[in-house]
Formats: C-alpha cells, structure tokens, sequence
C-alpha cells in the first residue's frame, strides 16, 4: 500500500503522463488526509516490531533454536546501531528567519540565517525545512492535531550564499499559507542540501545555459543565474502570472547586464524560442526546465521540435 500511494503521489510516473490522473490526485489530497501517510508508515515500523516479537514468543515456547535466535537478535542489533549512527551524522542544522516578505498575492521571499554555514551548497539546490515550535506545549499541540511532530517541505534556494539561504515560495497548500505569518526570529530545522543541477552544468564548460523556468519553480534557475551570469552565455527565460510580472522583474533585474533575461507572462511558444534562441544555443547550449511536470514534459517537447538535442535537456519537475 505504501509503495502504490508513493508510485500515485509522489513519482509522477503515472499522474505526469495520464491524462485526468492529476486531477484525480489533487482531488484524493483533499480527500485523504495528510496523516495518513504518515500513519501508514507507523504501522509498517508496528509490523516489523511484531514480526521480532513473535520469533521470540514461538522459539520461546518450542525451544532450541537458541542459535538462530542469537543471530536474529545480532542483525536487529547491528540495524539499530547503525541507523543511531546514520543519524546522528546527519543531524538537522537549525537555522533562524532574518526576512520573510510577500512579493505579490500568494508570492513570498523567505530568507534564512543557518547556525553553521552549509559549505556543500551548489547552484540549483533544493533543501527541506520544518518549522521549530517555540516550546514543549508547542510542540505536544502539533502531535496533538497533526498526528506527527512536522512534516519536511522542499524549496529550492535562490543564490549559492552559505550563510543566507533565500527561498522563493509559492503560497498554495497550508504549510506555505502559513508561511505568512512567520516571524522573523522564528526557528527552522534544515535538511540537506540536495540537487545535481550545478554539477552538470559546470561539466559543460563554457557550453551557453539556457534557463527555462514556469512560475515560482524558477527558484532553483535563479541560483544558477546568479552563480554562471558574467562567467559563462547565460539565457533565463522565465514565464510568469501577470500578478508576479513586477515582482519577477525586481528579482532578475540586477543580472541583466550579466545575462540575456526574459520574463513574460504566458508561456514560450515554438515561434518564441525559435526568435530567441540562435545557432550555437540550440545546438551547444545546456537546457535546464524547471515548473510544473505536464508544463516542463510539453516544454521539452517544444524544444525538441526547435532542434535541441535530447541529451542536453535537464529538468526537475515540482510534484511535491
């Protein structure tokens, strides 16, 4: 069960590519609540439990097998210590809000100070972050409603600064309307960071980038705007809301004298990319598609059409 609730909500190997698939699991969101994932989850970890007590309770009572007994508790051991391990490594860093602004409606500019700066950071990232409560009662009263002490949300960072990590977030579902009412000097838990997007593009060389970013997904592309922009050809084309036009041209405009920027409010068509795009883009650039997942599946088909090879389009599409 958990692994088909995975395949549905979260892969996008069935809803990218069926048609009404998204609409039906958007409707099952609000359907199903959030916890129960959670849930499911609990009781396989119940289950295993189970499985362990029962192999004591029946060797008990049968006798012998003492040997296979030592070594299943051994293995379980050996599991547990080394997942306390893995964890601790990997302890969450925590980090404190310095600036959490609206840009328009439902578009909001988080800024976080981490504790410790995260030196492994790299152009299009993404990392996870949950809110701290204030205290204990805080944190109980979560439990309490939600049934899980926090959920881990994705965002994607907007610059390479270890020591400020600017967030660009769209404030659909409930955790980022929330978002609004953040105080600065609030604190959140840190995971990551994540991402592969800086890695290819530096292993191209002084190969043209050629950004393409639907709505607030741009995050990630505008990190890498701000880390390749006078380095290297850099082209962002950016379509957003006609809300967010204003709010979009603000964040670009300090790299236009850097990089070739485009933001518009529908979508590029094949005549636009065509115009746009010269030669040496089409054929030698990197392509890195960031948006919705039906939204980047049709742009790679468009750029496909224009003559853009397959292997230089990258994407990361936003199912989360």
């Amino acid at each position: 069960t958990t692994v088909s609730l995975a395949v549905f909500f979260l892969s996008g190997w069935i809803v990218d590519h069926v048609p009404g698939a998204a609409r039906l699991r958007s409707w099952l969101e609000h359907l199903l609540p959030h916890g129960l994932g959670v849930w499911l989850h609990r009781i396989n970890l119940l289950i295993v439990v189970m499985v362990l007590a029962h192999a004591h309770l029946l060797i008990r009572l049968r006798g012998g097998y003492v040997g296979f007994l030592l070594l299943l508790d051994a293995v379980t051991a050996a599991v547990l210590l080394a997942w306390a391990w893995w964890a601790w490594r990997r302890r969450r860093p925590r980090a404190t809000v310095v600036t959490n602004e609206g840009l328009s409606a439902d578009l909001r500019r988080l800024e976080l100070a981490p504790d410790a700066p995260m030196s492994r950071l790299e152009p299009g990232d993404v990392i996870f972050i949950k809110v701290v409560p204030h205290s204990w009662g805080a944190a109980l009263a979560r439990l309490w409603h939600q049934g899980s002490p926090g959920d881990w949300h994705p965002f994607s960072v907007t610059r390479v600064d270890p020591e400020r990590l600017g967030l660009l977030i769209r404030q659909l579902g409930d955790f980022t309307r929330s978002l609004s009412g953040l105080p600065v000097g609030a604190r959140v838990a840190v995971q990551g960071p994540y991402g592969r997007f800086g890695r290819i593009a530096d292993a191209g060389g002084e190969r043209p980038l050629v950004l393409v970013g639907m709505g607030a997904g741009t995050a990630p592309l505008l990190s890498m705007l701000d880390t390749y922009a006078g380095r290297r050809p850099v082209r962002l084309l950016w379509s957003v809301r006609p809300a967010d036009a204003d709010a979009a041209g603000a964040l670009v405009a300090p790299y236009r004298d850097d990089a070739q920027v485009t933001v518009q409010d529908h979508r590029f068509t094949a005549d636009d990319l065509t115009r746009m795009l010269d030669e040496g883009e089409r054929t030698l650039g990197q392509y890195f598609v960031v948006g919705p997942p039906r939204a980047v599946i049709a742009m790679r088909r468009t750029l496909r059409r224009i003559g853009v090879p397959r292997a230089h389009l990258h994407d990361e599409r936003l199912t989360m």
